[in-house]
């Protein structure tokens, strides 16, 4: 392109983007605003910016530094650049960081490039990096630009590279070998081609190819067809090796020279990829509006629907019209009644026509000279005048009825409700209102002698209607008059309730009106007009040379709070019982049990310390180790326990439970006890598997499953593994099922690593000697973090709740799968109702790391990744377990070794020292209580002995079987607001969940209608799955309350009891965990023909990814299931209930049978040690020999 032509177009593009510009900021979308003025800067400024995406560990920023042909940008195995760096073809100038609150510094010359690869990381404090370097490589204007991985569950960094990629002219993604043919990249190229953005796609670290396992040229012609059937087309393919730079099929150089030769056209390319942006922002900007519409429209779907729409001119009106000080005073209210009450009898028209010409008959009839016939004229003359006297009354019965009755009630229902009052108090006297005797007015009011037309008809007709008016308004008034007495109440409620009747008509008048202004937006996309003011500011501040930046030489100051949190985790630990001489105390403890023993009152105290005294010689722990499925769990406990015992299991859904116990005299070094799966729970997992959910019973299943196999297409290849291998195994191990059975050591590794074995397990219990079992720790290996087993759930929940410690294992190069993430949000749900923080967290294979470096930053990262999971303060920890196993240095293995142990001394040990030592020396106070009262004087016992005996009576009645509303009520509200909860949460990660499930890969390579079954079972499994999930986390929080209620009782209880009793004893109010529920997967009733109609909306890929189907139909399926969820949420809710009525009589029955037991044997022998001489002897000699012994 020529200069003259570079220049037009540059000036028509930078008008363009003023107009734009301010639209945006009009509309309020301040991220299409900073695009666009970027895009106007790189285009004042003639910069080509060339941006490498791709997955996070894929090596972009190594292949800058490639082509730079110097380290300048951090690589890591962890996400690095959680912002954007921009590396500038030109002369040098200071490093510009610009921070997420838009300061910039300036870091002062030469460049410090370990600050560079600190800054790198620091994707929540610093939004960009602008580093200027000379380069014979990359000719001046020309920048790259390192961006975030695409795929970093980072919301930071998906910020970061969705901002910046509207800036590049070229695109290069870059990807692992091993991870080529995902959907992610075959969507983003996609995308970024119908963008009409040049991509390209460079595969790197093709040194891990292995020609045994296939050609290279086939992987190339693999890979180029998979990206061109999808539709994803890359300019070009580069198959790159950073680490073996003369590896034969590098092609690191072919792509150098490919950017040497694109750049060389600057200007063409500058202008095509600003028009190409400019129009993509503005389809980005007509999108906001539409969501911005559809959002409002949706979130105010209750306030306004399709009438209000059609009417909103009517509802403007009634917005101006309407008062919100439209409430009276009772004074006001009075008189507003009277006036209208005047109004409506003054209005009233009583005397029409027809009314007035039966008035006249009626009056003719009284006339005195009036006759009837001749003969009999009395009789006939009397009985025409009741005649017409009856027609008038029946004709102004009606009138008064039209007139006056129904406006008169209808007036008082009117002011009833203006005072907020309800009418219902109020209608058996309202309706009373009435003329009950008319004859009486009509006769009354007739004049003698007055005649029966013209003058004297009106005057008879007006006065008879105002007797009537009377009649009523004095009705009416008194009416009023008793309303009054009562409406001074309700007027301040009558206000409250007006001033909502006007918000809601100000509330759909706002909504509309928000309406009315984004449609006139999206009509003035069209109508873009230029700013020439605004296109000199941008260039008065853009040709500014010099700006002013604060200039720093070093980062501290910058980064003070990172380098804290990067400083290595101290130990928490903080209670000191080195004061406790554990020997000494277990000695005093047996000695006092024992010498107890036979003493009437004090059998349950020796029984306690017994058992308290044993716990502390014979220690005894559960360690939980949990992580996801080849996270290295197996290879981390074999390095704990010091060799290697575990073996990894290949295939998740076979993973079984293994138990590594201390040895004993049953069980000795190297036992082994084999626990199979019930029928029943293996016939569950076949069912699931093979999808025959109707087979009853495992003879069956193995005769159906060979054909499922042949023709069942549709089923996984990690299905199609556990099918095959349990009819390999079934002819040996069926008649084993729900039993156990002891094997030699040397089976062991075949039942944990043979899938035809494994797959029979539900359990493994070893006996292994090992400085582990020393401590008296049972090591429990438990099934991968990420299975969604329902069995493996609910166990894996369970060593959540009742393990003493709980170890979660993860991976150095992927240090959190996204599968990992449902596990650890569910660990971090219950973290606080914790005694004691139990957690640690082992970042395994850490010998992987380049330097020391690298390990320092995967575990910050580690710990940032689980505090958004809701785990505060974590322990974590880098091992390799493949050093420790090899007892190299370094391993780090010690110094979690080292902060275990304390934590077991320090935190566990300690507690049962503690127990132990004050139940010691509560009983000791007991005694010498005692001895104390039975030395007393006879009167001051007599005393003591009545209060006893008082307290024993009413002991009983302490501890009956007392009502559980209090209880029931509060646990059934608390059931209430969690469910409600838990809907909220599960349905708002619907989207994500429906995204995951719907994605156009799984649509590549089957027909529509088996991809379309699968996403819908897919979608069904991660929603039923997070729900269940929750459900437990309900269950559980329900056990904590109903324990801590009774808890909470208790020690009322007890306060109130030790009054009387100060020498007692408090009894325990530990007890066995409840066993949960298991829930099932919430929807897995459904079937394919639930769906038909919500699939239907399917038509092809194209309409349905590009358009708007894919919208519809998860709207169609969300309703769907929220409408499911509802029911099962009911049974879910009815389930609870009884689970929490059974639980409370459970807590009840223990606590309260043990409190009465105990309390009583206690009081008992205190009454008896009033009374007998010899008692008093035996518990002086006792507490002798005892105060002998530990001294």
């Amino acid at each position: 392109m020529n200069t003259p032509d570079f220049i037009l177009h540059k000036t028509e593009l930078m008008s363009e983007l003023t107009g734009f510009y301010r639209k945006a900021i009009d509309i309020g979308d301040q991220e299409r605003a900073d695009k666009i003025l970027k895009l106007a800067e790189k285009l004042y400024r003639e910069e080509i910016v060339i941006a490498f995406c791709g997955h996070f560990s894929a090596g972009k920023s190594a292949m800058i530094n490639h082509l730079t042909g110097e380290v300048i940008l951090p690589s890591s195995p962890i996400p690095t650049s959680a912002n954007l760096v921009a590396l500038h073809a030109g002369d040098e100038k200071p490093v510009r960081v610009t921070l997420a609150d838009d300061q910039i510094y300036e870091l002062e010359p030469p460049l410090d490039e370990k600050a560079i690869i600190k800054l790198g990381k620091e994707g929540l404090k610093i939004k960009r990096i602008d580093i200027w370097k000379n380069s014979e490589s990359m000719p001046e204007g020309v920048t790259l630009l390192d961006t975030p991985g695409i795929d970093s569950v980072d919301d930071a960094h998906k910020r970061s590279t969705e901002s910046a990629v509207h800036l590049a002219d070229l695109l290069f993604y870059v990807m692992d070998y091993n991870h080529v043919q995902s959907e992610m990249n075959f969507e983003y190229i996609k995308n970024m081609s119908q963008h009409n953005r040049k991509i390209y796609a460079v595969i790197n670290q093709i040194d891990k190819h292995r020609d045994e396992e296939l050609t290279l040229s086939t992987f190339k012609n693999s890979v180029e067809k998979a990206f061109y059937q999808w539709g994803a087309s890359p300019e070009k393919f580069f198959y790159t090796s950073l680490k073996y730079p003369d590896h034969g099929e590098n092609q690191s150089q072919q792509l150098k020279d490919e950017i040497s030769q694109m750049t060389r056209n600057k200007k063409k390319l500058l202008v095509d990829s600003v028009s190409s942006s400019l129009d993509v922002l503005t389809s980005e900007m007509r999108s906001y509006l539409e969501d911005e519409l559809e959002d409002i429209t949706d979130a105010y779907s209750t306030i306004i629907d399709e009438k209000d729409v059609e009417n909103k001119e009517s509802l403007y009106h009634q917005a101006e019209s309407i008062s919100e000080q439209d409430v009276y005073s009772l004074n006001e209210w009075s008189e507003s009644f009277d006036n209208e009450m005047n109004k409506m009898l003054k209005a009233s028209y009583l005397m029409p026509s027809e009314v007035r010409t039966k008035a006249e008959y009626y009056l003719e009839a009284m006339q005195k000279d009036f006759k009837k016939g001749l003969l009999f004229s009395g009789k006939k003359t009397q009985q025409e005048r009741e005649n017409r006297e009856n027609d008038f009354k029946k004709s102004l019965i009606v009138v008064i009825d039209e007139q006056l009755i129904w406006h008169s009630k209808s007036l008082i229902y009117r002011f009833l409700e203006n005072a907020g009052t309800d009418r219902s108090d109020w209608s058996g006297i309202i309706e009373k209102i009435s003329v009950d005797d008319p004859v009486s007015f009509i006769r009354r009011n007739v004049k003698s002698g007055a005649g029966f037309t013209g003058e004297a008809l009106l005057n008879y007709c007006e006065s008879l209607a105002e007797d009537v008016r009377r009649e009523i308004k004095s009705q009416m008034l008194h009416i009023k008059n008793e309303m009054i007495q009562t409406l001074d109440d309700v007027i301040e409620e009558n206000t409250v309730r007006r001033s909502a009747e006007h918000d809601a008509i100000m509330k759909k008048v706002n909504v509309l009106k928000q309406l009315e202004r984004l449609e006139k937006q999206l009509h003035e996309l069209e109508e873009i007009k230029p700013d020439q003011d605004l296109e000199d500011k941008w260039v008065g501040n853009w040709s500014e040379e010099e700006k002013s930046f604060e200039t720093i030489s070093r980062l501290d100051g910058v980064l003070t709070e990172t380098d804290q949190e990067n400083a290595a985790p101290e130990t928490s630990y903080h209670l000191n019982s080195s004061d406790i001489d554990e020997i000494q105390l277990f000695q005093n403890s047996q000695q006092l049990a024992h010498e107890i023993s036979n003493i009437k009152g004090f059998e349950q105290q020796s029984n306690i310390l017994f058992e308290q005294s044993e716990r502390l010689k014979n220690k005894k722990y559960t360690v939980a180790l949990f992580g996801a499925f080849s996270a290295g769990k197996s290879s981390f406990a074999n390095a704990l326990l010091g060799h290697k015992v575990l073996p990894v299991s290949p295939n998740p859904t076979t993973a079984s439970i293994n138990r590594i116990f201390p040895p004993d005299t049953e069980n000795p070094d190297q036992t082994v006890i084999v626990h199979f799966k019930q029928e029943s729970e293996l016939l569950m997992d076949l069912q699931e598997a093979s999808q025959l959910k109707n087979i009853q019973t495992l003879s069956e299943m193995n005769e159906k499953l060979p054909d499922v196999l042949k023709k069942n297409h549709d089923l996984t290849e990690s299905r199609k593994s556990f099918i095959r291998a349990f009819l390999e195994g079934w002819p040996d191990y069926r008649n084993d099922l729900g039993n156990k059975k002891s094997v030699a050591y040397e089976e062991f590794q075949g039942f944990v690593s043979n899938e035809h074995q494994s797959c029979f397990v539900e359990a493994i219990d070893l006996y292994a000697s090992s400085s582990v079992s020393e401590q008296g720790i049972t090591l429990v290996d438990t099934p991968g973090a990420d299975s969604v087993n329902a069995r493996h759930t609910d166990v894996s929940f369970d060593y959540i709740r009742n393990s003493d410690a709980i170890l979660f294992v993860t991976y150095f190069n992927h240090a959190f799968a996204r599968a990992d993430r449902e596990f650890l949000i569910q660990m971090g749900r219950v973290k606080e109702s914790f005694e004691h923080d139990k957690m640690f967290f082992v970042v395994n294979a850490v010998d992987l790391a380049e330097n020391e470096d690298e390990k320092n930053d995967v575990i910050h990262y580690v710990k940032t990744q689980l505090k958004s999971f809701g785990i505060s303060h974590p322990k974590i920890f880098g091992v390799s377990s493949l050093n420790a196993l090899k007892q190299k240095r370094n391993s780090g293995l010690q110094e979690f070794e080292d902060e275990f142990t304390a934590f077991i001394d320090q935190e566990l040990d300690s507690i049962v020292k503690k127990n132990t030592a004050d139940y010691y020396e509560q009983t000791i106070n007991r005694m010498t209580a005692l001895l104390e009262q039975s030395r007393a004087n006879e009167q001051d016992k007599e005393r003591r002995k009545a209060a006893l005996e008082q307290l024993a009576e009413e002991l009983d009645s302490h501890f009956e079987a007392s009502n559980l509303q209090a209880v029931e009520a509060q646990a059934s509200q608390e059931l209430k607001e969690l469910l409600y909860y838990v809907n909220q949460r599960v349905f708002y990660r619907f989207s994500d969940f429906f995204k995951e499930a719907f994605n156009p890969a799984g649509f590549h390579g089957q027909s529509n209608k088996v991809a379309l079954k699968q996403a819908v079972d897919e979608l069904i499994t991660m929603l039923s799955f997070d729900f269940s999930q929750e459900f437990k986390v309900v269950n559980y929080r329900l056990e904590q309350l109903i324990f801590q209620s009774f808890k909470t009782e208790l020690n009322q209880k007890w306060d109130e009891i030790r009054k009387v009793f100060p020498e007692g004893i408090k009894p325990d109010t530990e007890i066995a965990p409840a066993d949960l529920l298991t829930f099932n997967y919430t929807f897995e009733q459904l079937n394919e023909l639930d769906f038909s109609n919500e699939k239907s909306i399917f038509k092809n890929t194209k309409s349905f990814f590009e358009k708007n189907e894919k919208k519809l139909m998860q709207h169609a399926l969300e309703e769907k299931l929220k409408k499911v969820a509802i029911t099962e949420l009911e049974e879910v809710s009815n389930q609870l209930t009884f689970w929490m009525t059974n639980e409370m009589k459970r807590v009840q029955s223990i606590l309260y049978d043990r409190w009465q037991k105990e309390l009583s044997s206690q009081i008992d022998s205190a009454i008896t040690n009033l009374n007998s001489e010899e008692y008093a002897t035996e518990l002086e000699k006792a507490l002798k020999s005892v105060n002998a012994y530990a001294s």
